[in-house]
Formats: structure tokens, sequence, C-alpha cells
């Protein structure tokens, strides 16, 4: 068999067109990338219902630039309502789009609140335009969505309150709402929020909620009381309240021995300091005050279904009041009083025994709080009354409970003594309603309790 002879040629392959068409196509690839990939889009944090409530817009840029954004509602008869974009980006004080949470809100807006109002329980259409550029494109993207509108609130009627308080005492209103108020709550006015005691029934949702305008009276002499919905939509109507002021709060002034007034510091403080000043006296009376009063008023303010206590209040046996609620305390520095260090009131009475007294439970209840050293409070128990009262004792010498303990009245919580910043020994003793310090004289009189607590809240149980 012959072999095969390899012939070879001078003539050249020609590789340009086929790297021209490789090059074409990474240019196509990348094109179509950018023109797929780098465009803005919107979010909105908003899901397929609109309420008067305020919502929230995502811009994402995406490697685009944003130019315009155009943001309307349009009613099934074409009518609309156009977002004014340029107000919104003032109002955040934005100086571009890109990247950035724009709150759409309506309160103000009365365009915009009457077109939804007009619109309330139909369907509308969000639609929106985006004016843009990215590295080759100069485009407008548009998008839409349905939307269902609810802007009607709940309900409230059938409201019920005996319409007075006294000074620093406790108040009532009953009322029902309809089944679709989700959050409902008081306003005294004074910066106290009261939430409601709820029982749902087929048709409505009752309420009762206890309430105080602590130690003056509520702001114009009326609550507020509001109900929101799922969604925000918000009602709110507002009762006479009259303040009976059957007491008048005392003024005293307080002289402060700087030995001992030290001492106190370096306990509370745990340090060492020698030289006291004003300002040593206004971190602990004023930011340490500040500090613990916050905190309690924090643990206080939760408010459970289950009232747990009955009949009146006890008060530290053989005990008289050596300070009362609201007391206005004005300090000085002794053998000078040219200069007032500072002014605090009293939220709850001193009761003053004999030394290292026992203290018991003033009714009952649960533990929610001990504190062997919390500033200015020294040794502390609170306890849970429940539908939203609460007992404090403070200045323990000694404590013999546990949080989550059950009390009653023969419950002993420990001994007064002078823990924190007490000079004598006495027990400080407070209530407060979700919160707000309340007169403790008041839980002393058993008829004061029946007609502003206990009957109410059997009526409310339907028990009465």
């Amino acid at each position: 068999m012959s072999a095969k002879k390899r012939v070879f040629t001078n003539k050249k392959v020609n590789y340009l067109p086929r790297a021209v068409i490789t090059i074409l196509l990474i240019v196509f690839l990348y094109v179509s990338y950018i023109f797929i990939f780098h465009k803005p889009s919107l979010n909105f944090e908003i899901k397929n219902v609109i309420s008067l409530n305020e919502f929230v817009i995502s811009i994402f840029e995406k490697n685009s630039r944003i130019k315009n954004i155009d943001i309307r509602l349009i009613s099934k008869d074409k009518n609309f309502y156009k977002f004014n974009i340029d107000s919104l980006i003032a109002n955040h004080e934005l100086q571009e789009l890109n990247d950035k949470k724009l709150k759409l809100i309506f309160n103000n807006d009365e365009e915009a609140i009457s077109f939804l109002k007009k619109n309330d329980g139909e369907k509308i259409i969000l639609k929106y335009e985006i004016s843009y550029e990215n590295l080759f494109f100069d485009r407008i993207l548009i998008n839409e969505f349905d939307l269902n509108v609810d802007v009607s609130p709940p309900k409230i009627f059938d409201v019920r309150t005996d319409g007075y308080v006294y000074l620093g005492g406790i108040g009532y209103v009953a009322f029902k709402t309809s089944k679709d108020a989700k959050n409902t709550y008081l306003e005294n006015g004074n910066g106290g929020i009261f939430k409601s005691l709820e029982i749902k029934k087929n048709d409505y949702i009752d309420h009762l909620i206890f309430f105080t305008c602590s130690n003056i009276p509520c702001k114009q002499n009326k609550i507020k009381i509001i109900s929101e919905d799922m969604l925000g939509n918000k009602v709110q109507i507002s009762r006479k309240i009259k303040t009976i002021k059957n007491k008048k709060w005392s003024n005293i002034k307080i002289f402060l021995d700087k030995g001992m007034i030290t001492d106190k510091y370096n306990e509370i403080f745990n340090s060492n300091l020698d030289d006291f000043t004003k300002e040593d006296f206004l971190k602990l009376n004023k930011e340490e005050r500040l500090i613990n009063e916050t905190y309690i008023n924090s643990v206080t303010s939760k408010i459970s279904a289950k009232k747990l206590f009955d009949g009146k209040f006890k008060s530290l046996a053989n005990s008289k009041v050596s300070s009362e609620y609201s007391e206005l305390r004005t300090y000085y520095f002794k053998n000078d009083d040219s200069t007032i260090l500072d002014k605090q009131y009293h939220w709850g009475i001193d009761l003053s025994s004999v030394k290292n007294d026992n203290v018991y439970s003033a009714n009952r209840g649960q533990v929610v709080l001990v504190e062997k050293t919390l500033g200015i409070y020294g040794g502390v128990v609170i306890i849970d009354h429940g539908i939203g009262f609460y007992t404090l004792y403070s200045h323990l010498d000694t404590i013999n409970v546990n949080k989550g303990d059950n009390v009653d009245k023969q419950t002993s919580l420990g001994t007064t003594g002078t823990s924190g910043f007490a000079f004598g020994d006495h027990l400080h003793f407070g209530v407060f309603l979700q919160g707000t310090p309340v007169d403790p004289i008041e839980f002393l009189d058993k008829k004061y309790l029946g007609i502003k607590i206990f009957d109410p809240y059997l009526k409310f149980k339907g028990e009465d």
C-alpha cells in the first residue's frame, strides 16, 4: 500500500471575521445587560389596600440615574391624584432620589384625602412612571397595580362615664367600638396614655379604660378616646371631665447637710466624693431620679386583663404620713437659702413607723420587680395588681420576696429602712396606673374604690 502524501499550501486562514463577531456578541450581551438590569425600581411598602395612613416608597437606582418620578392614583372614572414628588424630596431634605425612602403622608393633603374618601370601598390604580438614564439609554419605565381603598375608621359609641375625677385620683370611661378596632386608648392631654380593657362580642367590642389626669386637671378639662384599625385609620372623640380640687398640694423647703448628702451620693454611686457641689446634687436628684422614674414607669405601664385585688389597700401598720403625694420640694444647702439647688415632685407618700418595721403587700397581686439598689429609691419591690394598677415600696432595708411571687395582704415584702436617697427610716409607698403615679391616699378608701374601680369593672364584666 502506498503512503498518502501530505500536501502543504501557502494559503492563510483569515480569523478577523470570527473575532469581530465575538466582539460584537460581547458588546450586544453587555448592552442587553445594561438595558435589562441597569434600571431603577420602586418598592411600595404597602399591600393591596391603601388608607389615610402614611406609607413608604423605597427607591433603588440600580446603576442608573433617576431624572423624574410621576406617581398617580387613578379612579375607575379616570379621575386621578398626583403625588408632589418635589415637595416630598424637599420635606426629606434629599439632594437626589437614588437609593432613598420617601414617606407618602396624607395628613395635611386635602386633595389626597378628598380623592381617597370619594373612592372609599372602591378599587383604584396606582401608576408610576420613572424617567431615567444609564450608560447607554435614556428611558421611561411605566408600571401600575391595583389597590383597594379603605379610609373608614372604626366607630365609637355608647360612651359612659361619671364625668369627674378627684385631683390625683382615678376616672373611668366605658364604651363600645366596631369590630375592626385594633388599637384603642385614651389621652388625658398631660402626656398620659391609657390602654383599654376589651371584651370581644359578636358585633362589637366592649371597652373599659381607667385613667388619671395625675396631679393636675386634664388638659382643657377633657379626655380623648382614640381607636385605630389595622390600616391606621383613626377616629377620635372627646368627653368633658371635671376635676374636683378637693386637696391642695404642699410646698416644702428641704435644707441639706453637705456631709450627709455626700455620704448618700457615695453610697448610691459607689464613689469617694469629698467636695460636694450643686452639680453633684443635680446628678443625684435630677438625672438619677429621671433614670429611676423612667424605669419604674416602664415597668408599671403594662396592663393585664385580670383584676387581682379586692377591697381597700392596706397601709403600713401604725404609721403616719410624713410626706404627701405631689408635694413640691425645693432643695437648699443648709445655712444657704439664697441658692435653690433643685425642685422635684414627690410621687407617693412617705409612711413612718418604727425602725425596720415589717412591710406587707397592700393588696393581692404578683411581684414584677425586685431591686436591692435602684438609685435614689434604694431597695424596691413593685407589685402588679392587674388591670393597670401597681404599688411600689421603696427605701427597703431587707426584701423577702422574688419576682414572680404571688402575694396578698399577709405577705411580708421586707422591712423599712434608709436605702437610696432617704435619711430617716420610712417606707415610700407609690401607686401607679399604667405608668402614671396617682395619689395613694385614694386607695385606702373602700367607698372610693367601689365607685371608681369595682362598680365600673363589674358592670364591664357583666357581673353587676
